[in-house]
């Protein structure tokens, strides 16, 4: 357990660095927005549109996931 809380602890500034770099908020603030666009009527007549802002979405949901998991280990 020790050698854990070490380990974490080398870590950790690291972590903290990426958590500076990719801020949660900022990115879940970005996805909201994308998903309301992506309920505009209008944008499906631009197939490049919605597929570019799609791929967005995807993207800024696996980083939200991936930081979750990196954050939870932070708190421990």
């Amino acid at each position: 357990e020790t050698e854990l809380k070490q380990e974490l602890n080398q870590i950790t500034p690291r972590l903290n660095k990426l958590k500076s770099v990719f801020d949660p908020n900022k990115i879940q603030q970005e996805l909201t927005a994308l998903e309301s666009e992506m309920q505009n009527p209008d944008i499906w007549t631009d197939n490049s549109k919605v597929s570019k802002i799609g791929q967005q979405i995807k993207d800024k949901k696996e980083i939200l996931e991936k930081l979750g998991i990196k954050y939870n280990l932070i708190e421990l």
